[in-house]
């Protein structure tokens, strides 16, 4: 809803702005659904795990 205060704008200016603001994102959406962790980034990031006492064995 709009309410002029002041002046008296035209049927044109009028349009305008109600097209401008018809134009403007609904921020009263719905959030986006959360990220499921096997579509993180991260995850192709780790380091594969050595297993136990991997690190003793020499190369």
């Amino acid at each position: 809803m709009l309410r002029i205060v002041r002046g008296e704008p035209s049927d044109e200016e009028l349009a305008a702005l109600i097209t401008v603001l018809a134009a403007l994102p609904n921020t009263a959406a719905e959030p986006p659904a959360p990220r499921s962790a096997w579509a993180d980034p991260a995850y192709r990031l780790r380091t594969p795990d050595l297993g136990r006492r991997q690190w003793r064995r020499p190369r």
